[in-house]
């Protein structure tokens, strides 16, 4: 959800590569397009949730049923591979990479 993210993901992607936008956020996001395609970069998005989905969420964060500390995990951006694998296999819920 944080803007500053996508252009720090965009100079992150191998000429060629792809990049999967996931969420919305808060503000627009500064990105210059000359590099990506020059580069050749592939951006895909995804949005999965609907308006129900959230307003639970909410609700539960509010009520602190659910410690959202422990769902978060920190990782190096090298671990990257892992950290995916993990989270398609449920072990990790909100993944966050650093560089």
């Amino acid at each position: 959800g944080d803007s500053e993210n996508i252009p720090r993901g965009l100079s992150l992607v191998a000429r060629g590569g792809h990049m999967t936008i996931i969420g919305i956020s808060a503000g627009p996001a500064p990105v210059v397009y000359t590099p990506i395609v020059r580069n050749e970069i592939q951006i895909h998005t995804t949005f999965n949730g609907t308006w129900n989905n959230y307003d639970q969420a909410l609700r539960l964060m509010a009520s602190k049923t659910i410690d959202m500390k422990s769902l978060i995990s920190v990782h190096e951006i090298g671990e990257a591979v892992r950290v995916f694998d993990a989270a398609l296999d449920c072990d990790l819920v909100k993944p966050v990479l650093c560089p």
